[in-house]
């Protein structure tokens, strides 16, 4: 019983609702093209998208937590650290064996939505494959924030709406910027954390390179900008009224500036759980999303 416990916890899946939200917000946006509409929708499809994006994501936890101890950016003192090869439960080996099964079963639920959908869809796997397996290399070079935009927003809302009903449209795009922002946001509020025991281990982080005064104000850049563009989006007439739904979570970000506002260079503790606190924006944000396209 334990060992299958810590197979699921070494995959982080308090973490999951990043990936699983924008499948769900491509879902549903197909849903609301599809009124009145006559084109043919692979709903089918649609279980096979989510478990791919959510082994994909299992992998990348995974062989990330594998580099980031192999190379000291880990520690078992790091605020929340849940790292099964640190902690001893796993080898390094059975450890980093553990990600690549996962990037398989992903690869192989892709194909399969690849051969019943379009090819063109491999450009969005062969992304995704890279991601998983270089994520640690562009985060120890600051660049993590712009593999996590496009790949946990970007390319999986789009993916999804592209397997779906074929069709990519710039509307679609500007859709899955709000939750893309969101979930760039997750990993900020975690780097900004993270910023002494980064620099510790020789990594340079986005915020590391903005220094806490910029990095506040970046984190309240992507929070304000998620909410900006959908209200943008619905006074264009690009999605319903009901969207308006989305402000009932701005508590829940008003709460999460508001602590990051107050914290110096001495208090980073008081942010120990900041990460959890988007996350679960992240997650209100997109549900709200979800029933105003249902609606």
């Amino acid at each position: 019983m334990a060992l299958d416990r810590n197979l699921i916890l070494a995959t982080r899946p308090w973490s999951f609702p990043a990936s699983v939200m924008p499948v769900l917000i491509g879902i549903s946006y197909v849903f609301f093209l599809q009124r009145g509409n006559e084109y043919e929708v692979s709903w089918w499809l649609a279980p096979l998208i989510l478990l791919s994006t959510v082994a994909f994501h299992a992998a990348g936890n995974i062989i990330s937590d594998y580099h980031d101890a192999k190379n000291g950016v880990d520690k078992l003192e790091s605020y929340g650290d849940t790292n099964m090869m640190l902690n001893g439960t796993y080898t390094a080996k059975t450890f980093l064996t553990m990600g690549l099964c996962w990037l398989a079963l992903a690869v192989i639920l892709g194909i399969i939505v690849l051969l019943y959908s379009s090819w063109q869809l491999l450009f969005f796997g062969i992304f995704g494959i890279a991601c998983t397996l270089l994520y640690y290399k562009m985060k120890y070079q600051g660049w993590g924030d712009v593999v996590i935009l496009f790949s946990f927003g970007i390319c999986i809302v789009n993916g999804t709406v592209y397997a779906l009903n074929g069709t990519f449209n710039l509307q679609s795009f500007f859709i899955s910027l709000p939750v893309a922002l969101l979930t760039t946001a997750i990993l900020h509020a975690n780097n900004t954390r993270d910023m002494p025991l980064d620099k510790q281990s020789g990594i340079k982080t986005l915020s590391m390179i903005l220094g806490l005064k910029r990095a506040k104000a970046y984190y309240y850049l992507l929070i304000g900008g998620s909410y900006l563009i959908e209200i943008i989006m619905i006074c264009a007439g690009y999605l319903p009224t009901w969207s308006l739904l989305i402000l009932l979570s701005l508590p829940l970000a008003l709460k999460n500036i508001r602590l990051l506002k107050d914290v110096d260079q001495e208090s980073l503790e008081k942010i120990a759980h900041l990460d959890v606190g988007t996350a679960q924006l992240t997650t209100l944000f997109s549900i709200l999303s979800i029933i105003g396209f249902i609606l």
